[in-house]
C-alpha cells in the first residue's frame, strides 16, 4: 500500500510554496475531480479523525499497514529541534501510540514505507542522511522491536520510497536517487536486500506485489519526458508497461493491485488543466480510468490508493483551497465510479493532507498524514493526522454443516496491502 510520499530536503525547495516545499515531485501534482457525495450503502463511508501522538517539534505519518481493524503500523519521521529521526506508531483498534525504532546514529533517518505480512514480521523503508547525501535504510519487525538492516545504495544518493512484502522472505523496495535520475528496485529473499534492475531510469514510488511472482512498480520517466511508468516483475525480470497517459508531464504516484489480473494506478498530469491520472490494469494492459475527470474550481493532490476488493478502493490526498490552506480528501471507488467522502470536520479546518491509506477489509480504512494546528502565539508546527474510515458491516448468515472425522492443516493466507 503506499507510498509514500516523496519529500525534498532541497534547500532550493524552499523558496516555493510551503505545500511544494515538503512534498516531492509526485506529491505535488496539482489534480481535480468531479467528486459526488460517497452514495448510500457505500462500504465505507464514515471518516472519524483519531488522535495520534506527535514527538517532537515537528512529525509526519507517511506510510501505513493494516493487517485487521485491530493492527495497523504506520511510520514516518519526527524533527526533535536538531536533526530528523525515524518514527513508527502502532495502532490496537482503540489508540496510536508511538513504537521504539532505531535511527542511524550520528545521521538524519526517516521512514517513506511500511508493509506487514503478520504481527511479527513487517519492512519499513526511507533514508538516511541529508537530502544531498541520502542513503537507503531498512528496519525490520520481529514481533518485538525494530532493527536497521543493511541495504545496498544505488548509482547515486539513494532513497526508497515504498515496499512490498508477501512473506517473510520475499519484499521489494523502490526508490531512487535524490536526483530523481535513476530508479532503485531491491528484492528481499528472506536474509539480505540485492539490487534489481529495471528498463528504464527515473523514480519510482510505489509497488504492490501479490505474490514472488508478481509486482507492479510505478512512478515517472525521467529526462524530457517524464511520463508515468510502471514495471512488471515476473519472478525473474522487470518489463517495462505502457500507459497511456497523454504524454510529457504525468506521473503515477500510488498503486494497488489484488492479483496479476487488476491492479489500480493513481496519479495526475502536471500541466493546466491539471487533469488526474487513475488506470486499471487487467493483465496485459493499463486502460485509463475516463471518470476522473476535470473540475476547473477545486485544486487535488492524489497521494496513495488501496483496494481491498475490485469493487472497493481508496484514494487519499488532498484539496487546495481558494484561501491557500488544504483539506483532506478522500475518494471512494464502487466499482463503477468515483465518490467523495466527506472528511471529518476537525481535519479541514486546518492545512492537512493525507499521504498514505490501507484497508484491512471493505468495511475499515485508517488514513495517516499530518496538519498544522493554528496555535495562540501563531505558529504552527506540523502534526502527525490519522482518520479512521469505516461503514456498516453487513450481517452475516451461519449456516450448519454435517460433522465430520476428517482433518486439515493449513495456513492463513496474506492479502498483501497497499504500502505507500
Amino acid at each position: 500500500m503506499q507510498t509514500g510520499a516523496i519529500v525534498s530536503e532541497d534547500p532550493a525547495m524552499n523558496t516555493m510554496p510551503k505545500k511544494f516545499s515538503k512534498i516531492g515531485v509526485m506529491v505535488g501534482l496539482l489534480v481535480v475531480i468531479v467528486a459526488a457525495t460517497i452514495p448510500a450503502g457505500a462500504a465505507v463511508d464514515t471518516a472519524v479523525l483519531v488522535p495520534t501522538p506527535a514527538p517532537g517539534s515537528s512529525s509526519y505519518l507517511r506510510s501505513l499497514s493494516c493487517l485487521t481493524a485491530t493492527s495497523c503500523i504506520a511510520v514516518g519521521d519526527t524533527w526533535d529541534a536538531s536533526s530528523t529521526q525515524s518514527l513508527v506508531e502502532s495502532w490496537d483498534g482503540v489508540a496510536w501510540t508511538v513504537v521504539a525504532s532505531p535511527s542511524v546514529p550520528n545521521s538524519e533517518s526517516s521512514l517513506r514505507g511500511v508493509s506487514c505480512v503478520d504481527s511479527s514480521f513487517c519492512f519499513a523503508v526511507g533514508n538516511s542522511g541529508p537530502w544531498n547525501d541520502q542513503h537507503s535504510l531498512t528496519e525490520i519487525w520481529n514481533g518485538t522491536s525494530w532493527t536497521i538492516v543493511p541495504s545496498p545504495d544505488g548509482m547515486n544518493h539513494s532513497r526508497f520510497n515504498s515496499v512490498s512484502c508477501v512473506s517473510t522472505s520475499f519484499c521489494v523496495a523502490v526508490g531512487d536517487d535524490a536526483a530523481n535520475t535513476s530508479t532503485l528496485v531491491e528484492i528481499w529473499d528472506g536474509n539480505a536486500w540485492s539490487i534489481s534492475s529495471t528498463p528504464s531510469a527515473g523514480t519510482l514510488t510505489s509497488v504492490a506485489c501479490v505474490s514472488a511472482t508478481f509486482c507492479m512498480a510505478v512512478g515517472l520517466a525521467s529526462g524530457g519526458n517524464r511520463e508515468a511508468t510502471a514495471f512488471e516483475w515476473d519472478g525473474l525480470q522487470w518489463a517495462a508497461t505502457v500507459i497511456p497517459n497523454g504524454g510529457t508531464g504525468s506521473g503515477a504516484a500510488s498503486i494497488s493491485c489484488l492479483s496479476p489480473v487488476f491492479c489500480v494506478l493513481a496519479g495526475s498530469e502536471n500541466r493546466f488543466p491539471y487533469e488526474p491520472l487513475a488506470g486499471f490494469w487487467d493483465g496485459s494492459t493499463w486502460t485509463l480510468d475516463t471518470s476522473f475527470v476535470v473540475d476547473p474550481g477545486a485544486g487535488l493532490g492524489i497521494n496513495s490508493i488501496d483496494c481491498v476488493t475490485e469493487q472497493s478502493c481508496i484514494v487519499t490526498g488532498s484539496r487546495y483551497l481558494a484561501n491557500g490552506l488544504q483539506e483532506t480528501l478522500m475518494l471512494g471507488w464502487s466499482g463503477t465510479s468515483w465518490n467523495e467522502i466527506a472528511s471529518p470536520a476537525e481535519s479541514v479546518t486546518d492545512y492537512s493532507e493525507s499521504y498514505s491509506v490501507s484497508c484491512a477489509t471493505e468495511w475499515f480504512c485508517m488514513s495517516v498524514g499530518y496538519y498544522e494546528p493554528i496555535r495562540p502565539d501563531s505558529t504552527r508546527p506540523d502534526v502527525t493526522l490519522a482518520i479512521e474510515v469505516t461503514g456498516t458491516e453487513p450481517p452475516t448468515t451461519t449456516t450448519t454443516t454435517p460433522p465430520t472425522t476428517a482433518t486439515t492443516t493449513g495456513t492463513d493466507l496474506v492479502v498483501p496491502v497497499f504500502t505507500g
